[in-house]
């Protein structure tokens, strides 16, 4: 069974949260939303650490099955990011 990320726990593995890392265990599949990889994108602009994350994401994204976005959850994805905004 794939274990599927949201964008907090994404962050926290990339930031080798101890947690998480137990909670996952010897898990193999990872998948990723590519909402989620979106949004994490996004989050890293805005950082001082933009660059480390970046190498980060380029080294360990090929480890994630990237889960494609289907038309009904862009809609929801964009009424959610408009109510944050």
């Amino acid at each position: 069974m794939a274990v599927i990320f949201d964008t907090n726990a994404f962050s926290a593995f990339a930031e080798g949260d101890n947690k998480l890392l137990r909670a996952i265990g010897d898990e193999t599949e990872l998948a990723l939303p590519a909402i989620v990889l979106g949004e994490y994108l996004y989050g890293i602009q805005q950082s001082r650490l933009r660059a480390s994350y970046e190498t980060w994401l380029k080294a360990n994204l090929p480890f994630f099955d990237l889960l494609p976005i289907v038309s009904r959850g862009t809609a929801v994805s964009a009424r959610l990011r408009a109510c944050a905004s």
